[in-house]
């Protein structure tokens, strides 16, 4: 960092709250420190294919680690399935075994192996399928730089629901479902709003999916290179 203080011509961060550290706290030049967005491959996701099977109601993608959420996680979908009994959770990702055996522990603490499935790491095509066969994502993180995760979910046409992170305010704004962080039961009640209302549940990812374009990585190179070229003069 100190040397990226000292050295770069230019630092590239992914949100502002991350300029602002940088310049408030480690002295960087703000005239030197650009935001820029991180990016999906919009054309390939819109060009996948699932079998047209809905196989989950929703679908978790990330490491196995606190600051993801992944413990509040089952306590949301206990929620979630004492009113709705058959709902079904897929998490994709892996972590340490440590966490791994914790999150094993609590599905079955909580009475949840019929309702989650870990399908373990997942990448590629294979990843994106699972999510387009889902309805929901959801993102119970504690913290996020982007949430690459976020823009491939809605790039799927799938609602998002999360914890209300301020650097989500400027990248996602209102095409995303923000609940209080920590609360597990507002988090709960927005996926069964969800759930009991498909209209409502199209319509959102439908915006959702519109709304992510502007992260296809052809845009963002595009804009990145032009930072780069503009400031060369």
């Amino acid at each position: 960092m100190f040397l990226g203080k000292r050295w770069a011509d230019k630092t590239l961060v992914l949100n502002n709250i991350d300029k602002k550290f940088l310049v408030d706290n480690i002295g960087f030049a703000e005239s030197l420190v650009r935001v820029v967005n991180g990016g999906v491959d919009y054309k390939h996701i819109q060009s996948l294919k699932a079998n047209g099977k809905i196989s989950y109601d929703a679908v978790f993608l990330g490491r196995f680690h606190p600051q993801k959420g992944i413990f509040d996680l089952i306590k949301i979908w206990r929620l979630v399935c004492d009113k709705k009994p058959d709902a079904k959770l897929c998490i994709i990702g892996s972590g340490s075994s440590l966490f791994l055996e914790k999150v094993r522990n609590l599905v079955k603490k909580n009475n949840l192996l019929s309702n989650v499935e870990l399908v373990g790491l997942k990448l590629g095509d294979e990843k994106l399928l699972l999510l387009k066969s889902s309805r929901l994502f959801l993102c119970p993180s504690y913290y996020e730089s982007f949430a690459i995760v976020i823009a491939e979910a809605m790039a799927c046409g799938l609602p998002v629901v999360a914890y209300n992170l301020p650097i989500y305010e400027g990248i996602y704004g209102k095409n995303i479902v923000r609940v209080q962080l920590g609360n597990i039961h507002q988090f709960a009640d927005a996926v069964i709003t969800f759930l009991d209302d498909n209209n409502l549940r199209k319509t959102f990812g439908l915006d959702s999916e519109k709304f992510v374009d502007r992260y296809n990585w052809d845009k963002i190179v595009e804009e990145e290179y032009t930072l780069f070229i503009d400031d060369d003069g």
